[in-house]
């Protein structure tokens, strides 16, 4: 028993100060990995070097390719045909997900430009007559 007066820390409580121990160092081995895991996955998944991708990052002057948004301050996708694997540029995850849900099909994309075109011309109809 510890000091007198004192209970013993249970084995349970131990244990678990011992695996939070654990987890921390987990964390701090996956940050010093962190740059080796990068450069892993874009040469894996997209045949890039961080080179490259820093390169890419450059040329769009820090900024998603379709909307133009900072892509420091949101999580950046290495955009890719997936077809042909080749990459055509950085995105933010919204305009990456929209591509994703238009089918990376132009022809979508432009009837959906379409559609939003006519419904706001039809928008504006309505405002005219309502005057």
């Amino acid at each position: 028993m510890g000091r007198a007066g004192e209970h013993p820390v249970p084995a349970r409580r131990r244990a678990r100060r011992r695996d939070d121990r654990d987890r921390q160092q987990v964390r701090r081995d996956l940050k010093l990995d962190h740059a080796a895991r990068r450069a892993r996955d874009l040469e894996r998944k997209y045949g890039i070097t961080v080179a490259e991708y820093e390169r890419l990052y450059t040329e769009q002057l820090g900024r998603c390719a379709i909307c133009v948004d900072p892509l420091a301050e949101v999580k950046v996708c290495v955009d890719h045909d997936h077809e042909t694997g080749a990459v055509r540029g950085l995105l933010c995850n919204r305009c990456n997900q929209g591509l994703g849900y238009f089918r990376d099909s132009a022809g979508i994309m432009n009837a959906a430009v379409r559609y939003l075109m006519e419904s706001a011309a039809q928008d504006v109809g309505q405002e005219v007559s309502m005057r």
